[in-house]
């Protein structure tokens, strides 16, 4: 070994034979430090619960436009393309603040070991703050869409597995109440819109009626009188409520298309795949885990070895050099002396 670290102070260069010997060399430091790692982790990882993720699957009624698609891609899309693709208008809905704050609302109750439990999510955060609660409910829920198959997939990772699942189901009974009592689209706004303005002309049409009626009523013999003021101010009266019968027909028939096509427009929650009741963990992979810690390990204490030796060899060098160079004064000052130790130190 000592010849080995020789021929190591003599390269510039580290050999593969080298590098070999260092490691050998300090064998029991790595060992025993990969050992500890180890150790360290497997406590950590036994101290870390199983999860569970409970998945579920829908696909909403309708394929979206092609024009939409594209606009979509081009970063061109509106509102109104959302509406005409509810694969792209569910994620966002699921995601909302107004879903998570009825989701964070619940109180809980599933089965344990046979047992009831009752849970809410402050309680499983051991968090009270709204702010973080809707960011960890962020973390363990994930909501991605099927390009392809424009399928929305569900999931959520607790600790317990009828948790998750009911979880899964709580996100998809809002989503579908939110469609179906809170979504606004453009022919939902249109019939806000007609019945605003079926009630005001129904009141107009009410006032004109009763105008009429009054007037009417004043002259009794309207219908027999010659008198050309009474004749033309009941021309205009009928003229008046003619009119405001004839708006309010209109309303009311475009009103009642508006409210079928605001129905038709909602698109309908299909389930393919219920609420799943997970039976495996889905994480900690510690297997997986234990492989990587170990494999770090190894390189970074190898890593550790090789710089520590080529510090070692560069320092070494560093005071050959120094030796090397007193040794050259000394002769040079005191050449008798030095011949006679340098001598003496040979022999």
């Amino acid at each position: 070994m000592q010849n080995n670290y020789s021929q190591i102070e003599d390269n510039s260069e580290f050999s593969l034979f080298d590098f070999a010997s260092i490691i050998v060399n300090h064998i029991k430091f790595i060992v025993y430090t990969i050992g500890i790692l180890m150790l360290l982790t497997i406590a950590t990882l036994f101290l870390l619960p199983n999860k569970y993720t409970s998945t579920a699957s829908i696909l909403p009624s309708g394929s979206p436009n092609s024009f939409s698609e594209l606009k979509s891609l081009a970063g061109i899309g509106t509102s109104s393309n959302l509406n005409e693709n509810p694969s792209a208008l569910f994620p966002p809905i699921l995601k909302s603040l107004h879903i998570a704050n009825a989701i964070l609302s619940e109180k809980y109750s599933f089965h344990v070991g046979g047992n009831i439990k009752i849970l809410t999510l402050e309680e499983y955060f051991d968090e009270y703050d709204n702010d973080k609660l809707v960011y960890e409910l962020a973390k363990i829920s994930s909501f991605n869409t099927d390009k392809k198959t424009a399928v929305i997939h569900l999931a959520v990772e607790t600790k317990y597995p009828a948790f998750s699942q009911a979880l899964v189901a709580k996100y998809l009974f809002e989503l579908e109440n939110y469609n179906l009592y809170k979504r606004r689209s453009k022919a939902k706004e249109n019939e806000v819109y007609l019945a605003k303005q079926l009630s005001a002309i129904k009141e107009k049409l009410s006032a004109a009626e009763n105008e009429r009626e009054r007037f009417q009523t004043e002259n009794s013999n309207w219908y027999a009188s010659s008198n050309a003021i009474i004749v033309k101010t009941l021309s205009r009266l009928d003229r008046e409520v003619e009119i405001k019968s004839s708006i309010y027909l209109f309303l009311t028939q475009e009103y009642e298309k508006t409210k079928f096509e605001a129905q038709k427009n909602v698109p309908i929650i299909q389930i393919l795949d219920s609420p799943s009741l997970p039976t495996e963990k889905s994480s900690p992979h510690r297997t997986l885990i234990l492989l990587l810690v170990f494999v770090i390990s190894l390189f970074l204490t190898g890593f550790m070895v090789i710089i520590y030796e080529s510090i070692k060899k560069h320092s070494r060098k560093q005071e050959k050099e120094v030796l090397d160079h007193i040794k050259s004064d000394l002769k040079s000052t005191f050449p008798t002396i030095s011949k006679y130790v340098f001598r003496t130190k040979n022999q």
